[in-house]
């Protein structure tokens, strides 16, 4: 069981550093398409050059960012979101986990809505 823990630890920071990488990667994309276009306008386009694709390039690296951090952030098959919870006490944590997570809450609202 150990091992499968550090295996999962290791996958997990390595979607993080995928993420991470992905993102640092889209800023600098976007930094030099910008100040390849302020040159352009500032030499009067005698001095002219784009990043090609750059549009396609944040999109496809936008995607590997946001996919590796689903993969990253996944606990017990929840993406847990931690500015929700990170306040709560234990006891608000325990019921949040047992009832919303397991069914109770969309039973209630089938329930109320009078699909049931």
């Amino acid at each position: 069981m150990a091992y499968l823990v550090k295996l999962s630890t290791l996958i997990s920071r390595l979607c993080q550093l995928i993420g991470g990488i992905s993102l640092v990667i889209i800023v600098l994309v976007t930094i030099l398409d910008v100040g390849a276009r302020y040159i352009f306008k500032l030499t009067g386009g005698e001095m002219g050059f784009t990043v090609k694709g750059s549009v396609e390039i944040v999109s496809y690296f936008m995607l590997f960012a946001l996919l590796a951090a689903f993969a990253a952030f996944v606990e017990r098959s929840q993406i847990i979101v931690d500015v929700f919870t990170q306040k709560m006490s234990k006891a608000l944590k325990g019921y949040h986990d047992g009832r919303l997570h397991d069914g109770l809450l969309p039973y209630r609202t089938r329930l109320h809505l009078g699909t049931i």
